[in-house]
């Protein structure tokens, strides 16, 4: 006997690995629910509100407006800190550890997505995958506690301003390794596509300086990796955009819809990776 959902509000209900083989969930509410690896074959989602509430849109937009503040202001001041800094200067030290965090916060993560998007590398739950956000996430701590705990010693202060580096990306990496879903990876992606940002402009302007001293071969070394940081910095966007349309959206990740009816359903932004059966293409994440 099939269960009856009909005209039901389950909003951000949980129905995770159930067999619901031909339930009926037709002109309900499900915005939010979680259907991964759930059985739904012959399940009946005509007329269906699915996707995202607008009240958690709206709250991690919010987020996204406040971590690209924060973290803009803090990777900027940096950069221009550092900016004209050349090898002989006693701070080129300094500069060439923000110009490497920049990379390894900025590049890592779209460098791993486009890899797997064209070869298929890792799995969605390949503990490689979790490994490599964590890395990204620890350096993006590290330059959010060197500059905010430097600045609340003072500014004077250098080894405060490690110290609150080492305990930022400690923290960041252990979170984002562990809390693989929900809001926290979003605000870390947010910060990763500011440091994409900023690398990418870091490269450009030395680029541009050794061009117009004639220094042709750095020049047009740095210039090429410029191209390619672009298109990685977009990557970033790319990935930051998929998390927030999919923040709390009505999931089928791995979940059986064969035979499943969509008919007339509104399923916008519902996430279908790695479902099998009937997937609505136009809308398929």
């Amino acid at each position: 006997m099939s269960i009856d959902f009909s005209n039901q509000n389950l909003r951000n209900r949980s129905f995770q690995g159930q067999n619901l083989d031909e339930a009926n969930f037709s002109n309900g509410d499900i915005r939010g629910c979680n259907f991964n690896y759930a059985s739904l074959r012959g399940a009946n989602f005509q007329g269906v509100k699915a996707g995202q509430n607008i009240k958690d849109l709206l709250l991690v937009l919010l987020l996204v407006i406040i971590v690209v503040i924060v973290g803009f202001h803090a990777i900027f001041q940096m950069i221009f800190s550092i900016i004209t800094r050349t090898p002989e200067d006693p701070l080129w030290g300094f500069a060439l550890a923000l110009f490497i965090s920049l990379g390894i916060s900025g590049m890592i993560l779209p460098i791993t997505y486009d890899l797997n998007t064209y070869f298929n590398i890792l799995s969605q739950t390949s503990i490689w995958k979790r490994i490599i956000t964590s890395l990204s996430a620890g350096a993006s701590g590290a330059l959010m506690g060197f500059y905010y705990g430097g600045t609340a010693a003072g500014g004077e202060n250098a080894q405060v301003a490690i110290f609150s580096a080492f305990v930022a990306a400690i923290v960041m990496s252990g979170g984002s390794f562990y809390l693989i879903k929900g809001i926290f990876p979003i605000g870390i992606n947010t910060i990763t596509t500011i440091s994409a940002y900023g690398f990418t402009f870091l490269l450009l302007a030395k680029a541009a300086v050794y061009l117009s001293t004639s220094n042709l071969i750095p020049g047009i070394v740095l210039g090429l990796l410029s191209v390619l940081s672009i298109k990685l910095t977009f990557t970033c966007l790319t990935i930051l955009f998929q998390k927030i349309l999919t923040y709390r959206t009505t999931s089928f990740c791995g979940a059986d819809l064969t035979n499943a009816i969509f008919d007339n359903a509104q399923i916008s932004n519902s996430d279908f990776t790695g479902a099998k059966g009937c997937i609505p293409v136009l809308n398929h994440f």
